[in-house]
Parts: structure tokens; C-alpha cells; sequence
């Protein structure tokens, strides 16, 4: 019996394009009928695990990003600024606290506090290194308080590592399931029409 396809997606929310795949996944995941599965990861780790600089403190990609970010939003009918003022934010706390969710919590609190973060951020242009906005972005005291132990700073600290060894090396990164033994890694949210062909699903377009 064929297994259910589905997406994990690796992210950062200080990523405009970790925002554009985790906005337009979420828009084709009932056309394309797959499970998406949420992994927050500090970028910061993972580039330092690979030996990567920042693309954010290059001033030639920024000045591209800029571009590029403002024709997606054009093509893909996405809200959001083209960069906020604090730019690139420090989100080790933010994704300390996705991953305390990760790891204790729901995936539906997982998702609704990730679209939370991001909207925070890539929208409004608030500060998400600030702990109030941070705070504002999950309900109740439990994963605020769990963000803060050694077991998940230490674990977020680990992931950064993990993830190098299944060939994630900057976000966001799909890895694709298939359901039939077929695994496949897509980097960038530009790879959405490669991961369509791979489920076999149409290619998608600029206007659907």
C-alpha cells in the first residue's frame, strides 16, 4: 500500500525565502496531497557546521535579494516587506523556541507558531530577537519556559549538526518523500516546480 507523500521542510525565520516556501507549501499541500513536517534549525549552526558566510552580510546578494524578493511577491501574491529594519535579526531565540515546540509540542502548534513568527517578521517588520514578540507568537508560559533549558539549547545546538549529514547546508531545504522508497533533497524556494515533478503533481505556475 503506497505510503502518503510528504515534505519536511528546514527553516530559519530570518530567511525570506525559508517565509516563501513554507508560505506556498502550505498553499499546494492540499493540491499536491503530501504531509508537511515542520523543522525549525538555527541557521547560524548549521553555515558555521559547512563553512559557509552569511548571504547577509555580502551587500552584492542583499542588494539582489532585494529584487528577487520584490518579483516574488509579484508573481506569487505574497505579503511581505522586502527586508525589515533589523535585518538580518539575531532568531536564535525564536528558533529555540520552535524547537522546544518540536520537540514537546504539537505539529499544529508548531505551524501556527512558525506562521506567527514569520508574520512578525516579514510583515509587520517587528523585532523577533525582542522576548515580547517572541512571547506574542505562542499561547500559555510551557514552551517559553522550555526554550530557556540546557536539553533544548543543547539539542538545537546538535540538529545544526545533524542536518549537514542529510545534506541540508542552508534553508530552506526540502527533503522529499515520496512514498514509494524514492528520497529527494531540493534546496530553495525557487525548487517548488522541481518538487512537483518529483511527486509527480503539475508543474506549478505563476497564477493558479
Amino acid at each position: 500500500m503506497p505510503v502518503r507523500p510528504s515534505i519536511k521542510l528546514y527553516y530559519d525565520v530570518v530567511s525570506p525565502y525559508s517565509y516563501v516556501a513554507f508560505h506556498l507549501l502550505r498553499r499546494y499541500r492540499p493540491l499536491w496531497n503530501f504531509d508537511l513536517v515542520l523543522v525549525p534549525m538555527f541557521l547560524g549552526f548549521t553555515l558555521k557546521n559547512v563553512g559557509t558566510p552569511p548571504p547577509a552580510f555580502n551587500p552584492v546578494k542583499v542588494e539582489y535579494m532585494r529584487k528577487d524578493i520584490g518579483r516574488i511577491k509579484a508573481i506569487h501574491n505574497i505579503e511581505m516587506n522586502v527586508f525589515p529594519n533589523t535585518f538580518p535579526a539575531n532568531t536564535l531565540k525564536a528558533m529555540r523556541l520552535l524547537h522546544a515546540i518540536k520537540l514537546q509540542g504539537s505539529a499544529e502548534v508548531l505551524e501556527d507558531a512558525t506562521a506567527k513568527l514569520f508574520a512578525s517578521y516579514w510583515t509587520k517588520g517587528e523585532d523577533i530577537a525582542s522576548p515580547q514578540v517572541i512571547a506574542s507568537c505562542v499561547d500559555g508560559e510551557e514552551f517559553l519556559k522550555a526554550m530557556e533549558t540546557q536539553q533544548v539549547k543543547d539539542s538545537l545546538v546538535a540538529l545544526g549538526k545533524d542536518v549537514v549529514e542529510k545534506g541540508v547546508f542552508g534553508v530552506p531545504t526540502m527533503l522529499v518523500d515520496r512514498g514509494d522508497g524514492k528520497v529527494e533533497v531540493f534546496f530553495g524556494s525557487d525548487r517548488l516546480d522541481h518538487v512537483a515533478w518529483f511527486l509527480g503533481n503539475d508543474v506549478p505556475r505563476a497564477k493558479m
